[in-house]
């Protein structure tokens, strides 16, 4: 659903143009990469005062965003998406106050995410401490009981994190495991009054915390 902005100098990389079909399956918290596409091409370019071409004989290139991985030694510097399918835009509502620990909050969303509304994805390159939601993450990763701290993360040819046995071949480390959160108060709570509904005394994992630091 969401890139979790931690503890990473709060400065994006940038926005670039997504794929259009990027645009519709993104959750944030992927993996990307720039990559080229042509100017002629039937995916819609979202103009704006910094668009700038590539000519490359016989046709214009223009840099895009893509989470489509090919893990080889060509690939350029790699970004974390941001832009979610949820919660983005401007939210009209309530926000109302739970038990110790615990917030509800309620309403509609008005208008797009940043890339619904402008084609632009927003990309983090800085090192530093995110937050990826579990449902952007490989679902191996998520599933796993043999997860450790500090544990390497890759990942899959489809941009999403994963551990190594997931990796697509020749893909870099991008971070470290750090812990899974369920998105609570740093306050004392009882672990009773932080979970929600799941049985079992298991605390209800909202993200994964990790650290960014992948190879250039």
């Amino acid at each position: 659903m969401a890139l979790v902005l931690l503890n990473n100098n709060g400065t994006p990389f940038g926005q670039f143009d997504g794929y259009d079909s990027l645009l519709t399956t993104m959750l944030g918290g992927e993996v990307a990469m720039l990559t080229s596409y042509a100017l002629t091409g039937s995916d819609k370019k979202a103009s704006d005062i910094n668009d700038g071409y590539v000519i490359n004989s016989p046709q214009q290139l223009r840099p895009i965003v893509t989470t489509t991985m090919a893990g080889s030694a060509t690939e350029g510097p790699l970004f974390l998406t941001d832009d979610g399918t949820a919660n983005y835009g401007t939210l009209f509502g309530t926000l109302v106050g739970g038990q110790a620990g615990q917030v509800v909050s309620g309403g509609t969303s008005f208008g797009p995410s940043t890339m619904s509304g402008s084609g632009k994805v927003t990309l983090w390159s800085n090192p530093g401490l995110y937050g990826v939601t579990l449902d952007a993450l490989d679902a191996t990763l998520v599933a796993s009981t043999a997860v450790s701290v500090g544990d390497a993360l890759f990942y899959t040819s489809a941009g999403k994190v994963c551990l190594t046995a997931q990796k697509v071949a020749s893909a870099r480390q991008v971070g470290r495991v750090v812990e899974f959160s369920t998105g609570d108060t740093l306050v004392n709570t009882p672990r009773s009054l932080t979970r929600v509904g799941v049985a079992g005394g298991t605390l209800a994992f909202k993200y994964l915390v990790m650290t960014w630091n992948p190879a250039l």
